[in-house]
């Protein structure tokens, strides 16, 4: 009875390692979005910047 115990523990023990290095191995989650605010302001000013050289 005792062997059967102490294999049944071995599996559980082997299943929460497998599944922590699962989890810890898992890719990173994808960088966020740019700031689409800040991308237009950007794009505004490249613009006038552009206009200001052609006067």
């Amino acid at each position: 009875m005792r062997d059967a115990i102490r294999w049944v523990a071995i599996g559980l023990i082997g299943l929460a390692a497998a599944w922590l290095l699962a989890h810890t191995a898992a890719p990173p989650p994808p960088p966020p979005p740019p700031d689409t605010a800040r991308v237009a302001l950007g794009w505004r000013l490249l613009a006038d910047r552009r206009l200001a050289v052609g006067r």
